[in-house]
């Protein structure tokens, strides 16, 4: 708590009587020399230092991060007029950026948890009040509905308490439209995530007004967490464009966008139009775009047929001269660096006729797995493949090839294994993405039935030169699945599990290959607790596997797995069946006499209670 100028000024009096009375007692100075003591208030620290001192203080340490992403330092701090945009720090890897819903409880009792913090620093004093206020609102999670409405209340409440001294009457009525010339408290807010329960959702007209009020967003995020009616908007302020339209016109310089398309059938098409008439085009960094599955499913019956039944392109120049990707849809990201993408084939298309020069990660996430041999996908990734660094491919992969197979091709219904291959095959992402280092999937790839040896960690990427380091999510899924499968069918029923991490490991695939790192955060909680001998037999046999192919093994957090790390798991569970059992005993010695108290008591004291009654 910094000390008033008032309580300095006491103390360094206290501290000037205290010096000359000891000093002109024990200390008389020779003659000729003059000794001077000097007093003065005692400095106090700036509000820029105690922030930066708070920000310390209140940082996440939990293993679950509220939001998908930490804000950089740049955007935590005050402008102080140096733009380090260019720093591959601000980069969003996707192998620390969990899908939505992900952990939901763990990470907002670990924002619940750091707000109270915030708040207990606030109620010190009323310096550290205004101070804290920065901290309060720089990052925002709605999770209630209740929550929006009321953070809109403070926001235009505070908005009309303290307008500027050049405001008039009619200006105040019109503060949530044009809230800048008003000092507020949204101009802390840096962060609004928006992610509810299915059922609970926000009311748009609050975050419409959220937004005005925010004029330095940097980071938007929406799962699926505003309410929308079933009727037609009466209200056009709050429909989904104008709230886009808020968003791309705001002030602030917005890096990082994840928005939700409900209703807007043609999203895809007039996206462009709308993020260059905005002021976003030139500082985002960050972008991803889902779309919900009414939507999707509405655009896939309307739009993908024309894509499914046209032949993927085979080179590089007819990919770019495809005649459906309008001239309008172009549009400059000059900064995207990441890109996530929950959508379909059509939006494929228009997204391979945008210039993005910095785009280095692409994560794709979708139910609509039509996308995988569609003109759209082969479009894309022959378009932006050679930039990309890093590659994620959500979604299962047999999935994959019932789609494909079930889809006719050429108008030839009964020859299904040669319209896959021929789909597969002109599927090259080894040939798109020559630079590609990194790659994620998912652990429930199924048997190929043609070739029963070989299972790859995609059906989509059976191989690359360049590859050094593969992510594996769901583990912990497939684990818990595969410990129920009966013992008569396989000898170890994580049989096929390692197989297919076993593949990962020929060097005629993946020369190239460092590390195979585990994403899984439940996963190394079974691995560290040693639930069963199964899976403690599958990790050392891992382990073996990639010490002789020089691979290292990691967990979420990117620390290498090693023989000793299971062998103290075990080790602990030895530790703690010991002392259970230690504690067993000890009770069942002392169970018998216990029991004779316990029945001694039960059928005295009721007895002396009663005579003791009687002779009152």
């Amino acid at each position: 708590m910094p000390p008033s100028r008032s309580s300095t000024r006491f103390i360094s009096s206290l501290v000037h009587r205290h010096h000359t009375s000891s000093f002109a007692s024990s200390f008389s100075p020779p003659l000729g020399v003059t000794v001077t003591i000097y007093t003065r208030c005692l400095p106090e620290l700036p509000p820029e230092v105690w922030l930066h001192i708070f920000r310390f203080a209140t940082e996440y340490k939990s293993t679950f991060h509220p939001f998908d992403f930490s804000l950089p330092k740049r955007f935590s701090s005050v402008d102080d007029g140096v733009d380090d945009s260019d720093s591959e720090s601000s980069t969003i890897s996707f192998m620390s950026f969990p899908h939505s819903r992900t952990h939901f409880d763990m990470r907002l009792r670990a924002y619940f948890s750091m707000m109270t913090f915030k708040l207990l620093l606030s109620l010190v004093c009323k310096q550290w009040y205004k101070i804290a206020q920065d901290l309060m609102f720089e990052s925002i999670w709605i999770n209630r509905p209740f929550q929006a409405t009321l953070l809109a209340r403070v926001l235009t409440s505070s908005c009309v308490s303290s307008p500027s001294p050049s405001a008039s009457s009619s200006s105040l009525e019109s503060a949530s439209d044009n809230p800048f010339r008003f000092d507020t408290k949204g101009r802390f807010i840096k962060r609004l995530h928006i992610e509810t329960r299915t059922m609970d959702r926000c009311s748009p007209e609050d975050l419409r007004i959220i937004i005005n009020h925010a004029p330095c967003l940097i980071a938007y995020t929406d799962y699926r967490s505003i309410r929308r009616s079933v009727y037609q908007e009466d209200n056009t302020r709050s429909s989904p464009e104008e709230l886009f339209n808020a968003l791309v016109h705001n002030q602030s310089a917005l890096r990082n966008l994840s928005w939700t398309n409900y209703e807007d059938l043609q999203f895809h098409r007039h996206l462009p139009r709308m993020i260059s008439r905005g002021v976003i085009a030139d500082s985002l960094e960050f972008l991803e775009l889902t779309f919900c599955s009414s939507s999707a499913e509405i655009i896939r019956n309307n739009v993908f047929q024309q894509l499914s039944s046209l032949h993927p392109p085979t080179s590089s120049s007819s990919l770019s001269s495809s005649s459906l990707i309008p001239s309008s849809s172009s549009l400059t990201l000059p900064r995207l660096r990441s890109l996530k993408l929950a959508l379909d084939n059509p939006t494929f298309s228009v997204f391979a006729s945008w210039s993005l020069p910095s785009l280095q990660n692409v994560c794709v996430v979708s139910a609509d797995f039509s996308y995988a041999s569609g003109l759209g996908f082969c479009s894309f990734f022959g378009t932006h493949g050679y930039k990309l660094l890093q590659l994620e491919l959500g979604h299962s992969s047999s999935v994959i090839s019932e789609h494909v197979l079930i889809i006719p091709v050429a108008d030839d219904l009964n020859n299904y294994h040669a319209a896959f291959n021929s789909r597969m095959e002109s599927v090259r992402l080894a040939d798109w993405c020559p630079n590609l280092v990194q790659f994620i999937c998912s652990a429930d790839a199924e048997w190929n039935w043609e070739n029963p040896d070989w299972i790859a960690p995609h059906i989509l990427l059976p191989s690359h030169p360049n590859l050094e380091m593969i992510g594996i999510r769901d583990i912990d899924k497939r684990l818990k699945d595969d410990m129920h499968t009966p013992a008569n069918t396989f000898d170890n029923p994580f049989y096929m599990l390692l197989d297919q991490i076993e593949t990962l490991l020929q060097r005629d695939s993946f020369p190239r290959l460092r590390y195979i790192r585990d994403l899984s955060y439940e996963s190394d909680e079974m691995r560290q607790s040693a639930i069963s001998q199964d899976v403690i037999d599958f990790w050392i046999h891992i382990i073996d596997l990639c010490r002789q192919t020089s691979v290292y093994v990691e967990n979420f957090r990117g620390v290498n797995i090693t023989q000793r790390n299971i062998h103290r798991a075990i080790a602990i569970k030895i530790e703690k069946n010991q002392i259970a059992e230690s504690k067993r005993l000890m009770e069942e010695s002392y169970d018998t006499p216990v029991k004779k108290v316990k029945e001694w008591v039960r059928l005295v004291l009721p007895r002396l209670a009663i005579s003791k009654w009687l002779n009152w």
